[in-house]
């Protein structure tokens, strides 16, 4: 499916029931917004741009049987997919600190960093 340029990245991922990338961040978005994840691992260097697979961020496919066996366990196994989200949940649990909220943590850390100055000053 080719989308017409004003469809934002989070409008077509929701709208997605797989994303499929072969490095780009685009795959971390997939994962926040509780997409499965594929990654087309298309040779070593794949694996040094998206890790994420090798810890539970999304699944590597290297090959069309490879696909192929990816949508056959989606439409045999109703828990596949859900396996798969979520790994990728733990995943980004262990990963990543303050998801979405990067701003209000640095606001809360230069906060207590101040009043530490001002308590030391005091003292």
């Amino acid at each position: 499916v080719i989308l017409p340029k004003s469809v934002t990245l989070e409008e077509a991922v929701n709208n997605c029931g797989v994303v499929s990338t072969l490095f780009s961040t685009a795959g971390l978005e997939a994962m926040i917004i509780g997409r499965p994840l594929i990654i087309f691992n298309l040779g070593t260097e794949i694996e040094g741009y998206a890790w994420w697979p090798k810890y539970g961020g999304g699944v590597y496919v290297s090959t069309s049987e490879s696909m192929k066996e990816f949508f056959s366990s989606a439409k045999t196994d109703a828990t596949f997919l859900a396996r798969i989200i979520s790994d990728q949940k733990k995943f980004l649990d262990d990963t990543f600190a303050n998801q979405g909220k990067a701003a209000e943590a640095i606001v809360s850390f230069a906060s207590m960093q101040s009043a530490m100055t001002v308590a030391e000053r005091n003292s």
